[in-house]
Order: structure tokens, then sequence, then C-alpha cells
């Protein structure tokens, strides 16, 4: 085996050094991608799960994301827009737009077959940032941690901040739009006559209506009335219970429910890119390099008619091969036949 190996040695290293190279040159075309994360703390309600949940599904809400990409700008959402001023930063640059121009093209192939939906630059811009932006909660402590992926670190820290200013506008509206729900004193007063003016009503019926028509169902036309108002009267109860629990529960419950939203940590971006992982990628380069270069120099030899051993020779002439052999490529002067 091992001199099978040093036979096939430049195989095993070419093999090699060709996949070491076309891994980096792919990784210096791929666009590295940096990660900002932010952490807050959202109020908790008493069972500890349904706050968190509500605020997850604002913080990602379509309408909420729109006006972040319209405050910072379409061109924020573009990883090809940027300047750079070295050479190998304008060859990378130059790399990374000839594959955004050949995947616009693969899209607008899969437009033209019917098979996906052409959106404007706004809409893409937006389905990326969906893709991009996780959100999650702590298991029930009231911390939520964003995370959002970009080319541009700066951008993903503005982004950031812009959402969590525009977050903590569309949670001060909602937190203002349920409040209005809860019934005031005045709607409860209001609620407690219309339920005594039915209670009343319903008295002064069965105090007017015939004895008879109140024993026998349907005797005298004063049943209907009755039921009638009966029924109205129970509705006036329900309603006024209802409103008098959302009352108390507003007074005991909502008062969490204000409370501003603290940010643990301020948006900020990772120093090192956090996709491609060059060094993981590299080792496995020249794993996966040693392993093809090892695999086809196995094969080159097994396919090899080269006779190098006296047992195969014997076993392709059929004749006896008497004292030493060895490879004529590797005789010296004085080597042996």
């Amino acid at each position: 085996m091992r001199e099978a190996l040093r036979r096939q040695r430049m195989i095993i290293v070419s093999i090699l050094v060709l996949t070491v190279l076309k891994v980096y040159v792919t990784q210096s075309v791929i666009t590295e991608v940096y990660e900002a994360r932010t952490a807050i703390v959202v109020p908790v309600d008493r069972d500890g799960t349904e706050q968190p949940a509500s605020e997850i599904h604002v913080l990602r809400s379509r309408q909420l994301l729109g006006e972040v990409v319209d405050a910072v700008g379409l061109h924020a959402f573009n990883p090809t827009a940027r300047h750079a001023d070295r050479l190998i930063d304008r060859l990378q640059l130059a790399a990374q737009r000839g594959l955004a121009w050949a995947h616009g093209q693969y899209d607008e192939a899969l437009i033209a077959l019917d098979l996906k939906q052409r959106l404007n630059e706004r809409d893409r811009a937006l389905a990326f940032l969906e893709r991009a932006l996780m959100v999650e909660s702590h298991d029930n402590t009231g911390v939520v941690v964003l995370r959002l992926r970009m080319a541009d670190p700066a951008t993903a820290v503005k982004v950031q901040e812009i959402l969590l200013e525009r977050y903590q506008i569309r949670r001060g509206l909602i937190r203002q739009s349920s409040q209005r729900t809860v019934p005031t004193e005045r709607d409860i007063e209001r609620l407690r006559d219309s339920l005594a003016r039915a209670e009343e009503d319903l008295k002064s019926a069965q105090h007017a209506a015939p004895l008879e028509g109140r024993a026998t169902d349907g005797a005298a036309g004063s049943a209907p009335l009755l039921a009638e108002l009966d029924e109205r009267r129970r509705r006036a109860e329900q309603n006024y219970l209802t409103s008098l629990k959302r009352q108390n529960d507003a007074a005991t419950g909502l008062g969490s429910d204000v409370r501003p939203i603290t940010i643990a940590t301020a948006p900020a971006a990772s120093l090192e890119p956090v996709y491609p992982r060059k060094l993981l990628v590299m080792a496995m380069a020249i794993m996966a390099g040693l392993l093809c270069g090892i695999a086809v120099a196995g094969v080159r030899e097994w396919m090899s008619d080269a006779v190098r051993e006296g047992s195969r020779l014997e076993l392709a002439t059929g004749l006896v091969c008497f004292g030493s052999f060895t490879d004529r490529r590797t005789l010296g002067a004085d080597g042996e036949r």
C-alpha cells in the first residue's frame, strides 16, 4: 500500500491542491454574512406564556417589517450595491455581481415558465428581511432575542434599531386600542340602568297578565310577550355582568401590559462573519482532497496492467519466476531484472 501511494503521490497532491484552490476561490466569491443581535425584556403575564408569544408575533408582522424597509431604504438590502476600493475587493464584487446576474436570469426563466411569482424590489427586500430575521423567546423569562443576518454589519445594526423603535410605537398603539375597549364607569351605569328597566318591564307585564295566561302556556296572548321580556332581561343581565368583569380584569390584570419594554442589550454586530466558516470549510476541503486523491490513486493502481511483482508475472504468463523481480523504472545501473 505504501509503495502504491508513493507511485501515485503526484495524483494525490494534484487533486488535493485543486480541491483546496477550488474551495478557496468559491469562498472568495461567496458573500460574507454578519449577525446583529439584541435582546429585550417584555412584561410577562401571570401565566408567563402568552405575553412573549404575542410580542414575537408583533415583531415578525409584515406590516412592521414593511415600515422598517421603507425607513431604511431599498438600497440597504442589495449586497452588490456597495463600493470597493482595493483591487481584490473589486474582483470579488465583480464576481458577486456576475453571480447575482445569473441568479436573476434563473428567476426570470422560472417566472417565464409560471413557476415563480414576480416581485418588485420592495417585496424582495421584505421577503429577505422575513428570512433573515429570527426572533426567539427564552423559556418564560420574558427575554426575547432578535438576530439579523446581513452582508453589511452596520446596516444590520441600523435595521434592528429602527425595528425596535417602530415596534415600541406600534406596541403603544396596540395597548391604547386595547385599553379603549375597556368599559368605563358611564358604560357600566348605562348597562345597569338597562338591566333595571328590563326587570321592571318584566314585572309589570307579569302583574298585568291574567292569571290563566300565566298558568296555561299559550292560553292567552300575554305568554309570548312575557317570554320576549324575559329574554331581553337575560341579555341585559349578561351584558352588564360581562362588562363588569372586563372592567375588574382591566383594573387588576392590565397593569403589566402597559409597562414599557426594556432593551437588555443594544443591537451589536459580530466582529467576524458567521457565514461562511472559512477555517472549518478549508479543513474539510483538505480532508476531502486527500480522500479523493487516495481513492483515485487506488482506482488507478487497480486498473493498471503494469507487472511489479513476481506473483503477478507468474499469473500472467504461467511461468515460474525464480529470484527477485524489480520494476524496470526503479532499476539503477546495477539493478536486477
